[in-house]
């Protein structure tokens, strides 16, 4: 995911169609999904005995449940705090490499907290047979990747990625002038980007994760699979840690720039979406 949007993710995710008068219904459709969309994927590994998709599907209601309870009120404190940095100016590029970790945070917590992360037991009880098919799975989804990414090169990339960034605005309720189109554009040039290699680590990291999974009955498995996990969003950042704070740095300055050069139309149009999901978010979590 590009860093660019790390900063807005939880944002992202919480706004779904933005400026739709149906925020409210947009919002509760994704929850109302979210442990359908979570089954389908985890079931879509391997095939599994009606024990395990029952064990799956009680893990998935749990992991639900503790996301609405305890990760919504996170995410509506933090849209109130970024509400607060972009109406008062205080936003600085500091304010948003900090912002950008947070939300990187998020990410990082719900993915340790995942039904299929969780459920050590669960997967002390995968046949081999199993194991294989999650394997398979694997090897299937790169494959995909690197279609995705044969096709992506025959592509303008930049200009594809500009083109995506003002469609997902819009869909805020902002329409970005030239200016920020700009702004975006030359910012987008700066980065120090390899999909390629980011792919190799994390087709690495799954082959790392199905050699934990073959020695699953190990006394030391729990503690070995938790370390490995805990890698999962930090690989970047420990194989070459200084492209990857460069790349953060790039895209704190093209948010703070795009922030500061909005007009006040567009300003508040932000600000009143931000409002209104803060208070969709909480409604949710107590509901």
């Amino acid at each position: 995911m590009s860093r660019l949007f790390r900063f807005l993710i939880v944002v992202t995710v919480a706004l779904g169609v933005v400026g739709c008068t149906t925020n409210s219904l947009v919002i509760r459709y994704f929850y109302g999904r979210m442990d359908n969309n979570i089954n389908n994927r985890i079931l879509a590994m391997a095939d599994f005995s009606n024990a395990q998709k029952g064990e799956i599907r009680e893990a998935v209601d749990e992991y639900v449940a503790w996301h609405r309870r305890n990760e919504l009120p996170r995410y509506a404190e933090f849209i109130e705090e970024l509400q607060v940095k972009v109406e008062s100016g205080l936003l600085n590029h500091d304010a948003v490499l900090q912002d950008m970790e947070t939300a990187r945070n998020f990410a990082k917590t719900g993915f340790l907290k995942s039904p299929f992360v969780q459920s050590t037991t669960f997967l002390k009880s995968l046949e081999d047979r199993q194991v294989a098919q999650v394997a398979e799975h694997f090897s299937r989804q790169n494959e995909k990747f690197l279609e995705w990414m044969a096709k992506r090169k025959s592509e303008r990339g930049n200009e594809k990625r500009l083109n995506s960034i003002v469609k997902n605005t819009r869909r805020f309720g902002i329409t970005l002038n030239d200016e920020q189109q700009r702004i975006i554009s030359q910012g987008l040039t700066q980065y120090d980007n390899d999909p390629m290699e980011r792919h190799l680590l994390w087709n690495h990291w799954e082959q790392q994760l199905i050699e934990l999974l073959e020695e699953r009955e190990r006394p030391e498995f729990e503690v070995k699979l938790t370390e490995h996990l805990r890698l999962y969003q930090d690989q970047m950042r420990i194989h070459n840690p200084e492209r990857d704070l460069h790349n953060r740095k790039v895209s704190a300055q093209i948010i703070l720039e795009v922030v500061q050069n909005l007009d006040p139309k567009q300003k508040q149009i932000l600000l009143g979406q931000l409002e209104q999901t803060k208070k969709i978010l909480l409604r949710i979590s107590s509901s």
